[in-house]
């Protein structure tokens, strides 16, 4: 994974730790805003979730099932994120805040996943 260099702000601190690339770093960040709310339509959330699938280096089935997948099949794909990612957690190659950022994944992933369950 790359080190990422950037603005000395608190803010992206932790895009700058040597096992989180920028480009992870961006697609979490931009997965966690799309999620925000639990009542996004699923067209809306393919794409940045896809993304994420392909930075941290996800199962090609988990993205093909979130990016291309039948709703029921979308949700079965990101439970499995959320699988994958709570995996990652208590890693050394994360900071606090890249944990931190990991967990709010998990937490609107599955908040999404709950609320769109059909």
């Amino acid at each position: 994974m790359n080190t990422v260099v950037g603005h000395n702000t608190a803010g992206d601190a932790w895009r700058r730790r040597p096992g989180v690339s920028r480009e992870q770093a961006e697609s979490l960040e931009g997965a966690n805003a799309v999620l925000e709310s639990g009542f996004v339509c699923l067209s809306r959330i393919r794409e940045p979730l896809g993304l994420v699938g392909g930075y941290w280096g996800m199962d090609p089935e988990i993205i093909f099932q979130v990016s291309a997948g039948s709703p029921r099949v979308a949700i079965r794909g990101i439970l499995a994120m959320c699988d994958f990612m709570a995996k990652l957690l208590g890693s050394p190659e994360l900071s606090d805040a890249a944990s931190s950022q990991v967990r709010l994944f998990i937490d609107r992933a599955y908040t999404w996943a709950r609320i769109n369950n059909v």
